[in-house]
């Protein structure tokens, strides 16, 4: 999933774009008075906006597009593994300010481990604890081997 800022972003930009091409259509209008508000006339009088307006078209379908299917989740690598997930939630259920944990497996290539916590989380515990005993509890049940490459994703929140 997307993170909550860039999605913030997304729309800001978005928003921006349609306030500045409303605002234009707006002032182009009052700069000539013989146009109609929403007349492409005013927009076009110049010979290049055309080119720049198609531009911006393309590029706001491009960016929203991608947007739209990174938000939805679809370039996400492998599967959600649940008792990957509550293994890890075993090993880590005593420590202060985990916040999220998540167990993917990437087909038969690697598993991925990611453990969000808060400001001010004991992140020394939380990596020994997760070198120590979480890795190798995940992969027993997984059902892999002790030599499977498990990456291990640590993020720490902001406040």
């Amino acid at each position: 999933m997307r993170t909550p800022i860039g999605d913030r972003v997304g729309l800001a930009v978005v928003g921006f774009v349609l306030v500045t091409g409303g605002n234009y259509v707006l002032f182009a209008s009052d700069a000539r008075a013989a146009y109609k508000i929403g007349e492409l006339a005013a927009f076009t009088a110049h010979p290049w906006a055309r080119s720049v307006a198609a531009a911006l078209v393309v590029l706001l379908v491009f960016v929203t597009a991608r947007w739209l299917i990174c938000s939805m989740g679809v370039g996400q690598d492998g599967a959600r593994h649940g008792y990957g997930t509550a293994t890890l939630a075993i090993a880590l259920k005593d420590l202060p300010g985990v916040d999220k944990i998540s167990v993917r497996a990437v087909g038969e290539e690697k598993l991925r481990v990611s453990v969000r916590c808060m400001p001010g989380a004991p992140l020394d515990e939380i990596v020994s604890r997760v070198d120590t005993e979480a890795v190798s509890r995940v992969r027993g049940a997984a059902g892999r081997d002790a030599l499977f490459p498990v990456l291990v994703t640590l993020h720490v929140r902001r406040g």
